[in-house]
């Protein structure tokens, strides 16, 4: 009301956000070492992370930068 922002839907908004993107890059990561070692295919890996092949190649390439 009057123009003010409630902060604590923000604030959690922003903490969610967060989370799932470590999680989301952690997961990434252990994916890439899975598949470097062997162990998953990249088709594999791709499906366990919800992507389609190009977009766990993208992802990867990425997270390599």
């Amino acid at each position: 009301e009057g123009g003010k922002i409630k902060m604590w839907p923000a604030v959690k908004q922003m903490k969610e956000k967060s989370f799932n993107s470590g999680a989301d890059y952690g997961a990434l990561k252990f994916a890439d070492r899975m598949v470097n070692s062997n162990i998953l295919t990249i088709d594999q890996a791709a499906r366990e992370l919800n992507l389609t092949v190009e977009e766990y190649l993208a992802a990867v390439k990425n997270l390599k930068k």
